[in-house]
């Protein structure tokens, strides 16, 4: 029965993120500024995107990896004892890391267009960014062997250079809005 219940539970708020991103808009909208909303329709759905572009690259891509590894240790003394609960928590943890984690794009761009952030100091700072990314690679998966964690961190690292990339776009249109 409980089993049933999280399933349920983690479904309904896959399905429901965009309408729960646009109720948190809405809620926001009237303390934004005419600007702010002009950037806030394509923010919501960049994120929804990332985040489900996330959750399929983990499910179709990472998973089936990482399955083939830890069934792997079978041995003819051991076998594996998988148990429904675990193996969804285990689904969840992967596909939510991986989800959230395809959100910095997104968030870059955001950081870029507060001024918090800018390209060149993203590639400044790669050596930090390369720790931790093998930190949150480390984080997703759940088994202790390092081929796994440099799998995982591969696509967290094309995402840290589209990342810097997102961010130039942020500068380059910061910069017309002066002008203008």
């Amino acid at each position: 029965m409980f089993i049933r219940v999280k399933i349920s539970l983690m479904a309904g708020f896959v399905a429901t993120i965009p309408l729960i991103l646009h109720q948190g808009y809405l809620f926001v909208a009237p303390a934004l500024t005419r600007n702010e909303r002009r950037y806030t329709a394509p923010l919501l759905v960049s994120l929804v995107i990332f985040f489900y572009g996330g959750v399929a690259v983990a499910y179709f891509v990472f998973l089936p990896y990482i399955l083939k590894m830890l069934l792997s240790f079978q041995m003819d003394v051991m076998s594996p004892l998988i148990s429904v609960s675990r193996y969804f928590s285990f689904l969840l943890w992967i596909l939510g890391g991986f989800g959230i984690s395809f959100e910095m794009p997104v968030f870059f761009f955001l950081l870029t267009k507060l001024g918090i952030l800018t390209p060149a100091l993203l590639i400044r700072k790669w050596r930090i960014a390369l720790v931790s990314i093998f930190v949150a690679a480390a984080v997703i998966t759940p088994t202790i062997d390092i081929v796994t964690m440099l799998i995982a961190s591969l696509p967290l690292f094309f995402l840290y250079f589209i990342s810097i990339f997102a961010s130039y776009l942020a500068g380059v249109g910061k910069k017309r809005e002066h002008i203008d």
